[in-house]
């Protein structure tokens, strides 16, 4: 559940199409921006993917690699982390715990 984005290559618009969705139990959103500038959300069925919905943004190629980059930057400058940062992070300090506890073991066989 929550809200899910997806980027989609458009070899023939030379861009980068972002959709964004978000499942809520029992019916998906998918989230667009109006010509005004208005959020407008609809209900899409169990492959929104396969509704020809609107992107909610539309990049040039040649600069939404970059632009995508900025935005995981100023995301980051705010404190807001991927799941996947957390677990490596929580996998470091366990690692680190683990290093530690070897040198015990290791300099107690030894004892120095």
């Amino acid at each position: 559940m929550g809200i899910e984005v997806f980027i989609e290559e458009d070899f023939n618009m030379y861009a980068k199409k972002v959709y964004v969705i978000e499942n809520q139990g029992s019916k998906t959103i998918h989230y667009n921006i109006d010509k005004e500038g208005q959020l407008v959300t609809t209900e899409v069925g169990n492959n929104p993917m396969d509704n020809n919905l609107k992107p909610f943004m539309i990049m040039p190629r040649e600069i939404g690699d970059a632009i995508l980059l900025a935005f995981t930057k100023a995301l980051a400058a705010q404190g807001i982390r991927t799941e996947n940062e957390y677990k490596i992070e929580g996998e470091l300090i366990a690692t680190k715990a683990h290093l530690e506890d070897i040198r015990k073991v290791a300099f107690k066989g030894l004892k120095i």
